[in-house]
């Protein structure tokens, strides 16, 4: 009996915890990020945040009206020994490059030619997803729609920048011009999953939340550029 009421007062505290959730992200900047060292040099890139990536670079006086074509290289998985990836199965990450690859690839070709041979008038994207880590699904779920468990999620994110038992992921990436392999831009951003119930039964769903934001944002920010 009184397992049954514990369950019941749960069910009520999660219909009711749903009320509280306004305006929930499904991908949020963390507050820093570490250099992974698939970049080589960066020495170019500076701290940015909000609308730009936590770290990056923008090559001034380029003529970017004059790219129409890209060859976008297949993402590679970069990380240290002691890396979250280690425990990650080679072929959960191989699914990530693959979801990340895919997403870039659908949102470019909307506005560029994909190629795979340099040449005048094309640049070249090299990416890497250089950190990840899945969420804690069940936790998730209890800390999105108990109130009083979203307050420690709530209080987690203002001390760290991210909500607790989220996923995260970090991608390192820059555009070179395909001939000179003069870079043009290059990022290094860190996002984490917001809270919320879209995806909440794949562990994976936060990453590949960025990864759709990334590919949105690398899309925008190109054609920007091509038509000013």
């Amino acid at each position: 009996m009184k397992k049954n009421r514990l369950s019941i007062i749960i069910i009520m505290l999660a219909s009711c915890g749903v009320f509280f959730l306004t305006g929930c992200a499904t991908s949020e900047q963390a507050r820093s990020v570490k250099k992974s060292g698939f970049l080589g040099d960066y020495s170019q890139l500076k701290k940015g945040g909000g609308e730009r990536a936590l770290l990056y670079y923008v090559r001034p006086g380029v003529s970017w009206a004059g790219y129409d074509k890209v060859i976008l290289d297949s993402v590679s998985i970069w990380h240290s020994e002691n890396s979250q990836f280690g425990d990650v199965p080679k072929e959960e990450l191989d699914n990530l490059a693959h979801y990340l690859y895919d997403a870039v690839k659908k949102q470019l070709e909307q506005n560029w030619t994909i190629v795979d041979n340099p040449g005048p008038g094309t640049i070249r994207l090299r990416m890497a997803l250089t950190e990840a880590e899945g969420a804690s699904r069940e936790m998730d779920i209890v800390t999105t729609y108990l109130p009083p468990a979203r307050l420690i999620s709530e209080g987690t994110k203002l001390t760290t920048g991210t909500h607790a038992f989220v996923g995260d992921a970090t991608i390192e990436l820059e555009v070179l011009d395909s001939i000179s392999s003069d870079r043009l831009i290059a990022i290094v951003d860190k996002r984490s999953g917001g809270k919320h119930y879209e995806g909440s039964t794949d562990n994976w769903a936060d990453i590949k939340q960025a990864c759709d934001w990334w590919a949105q944002k690398m899309s925008t920010e190109l054609q920007k550029r091509r038509t000013k």
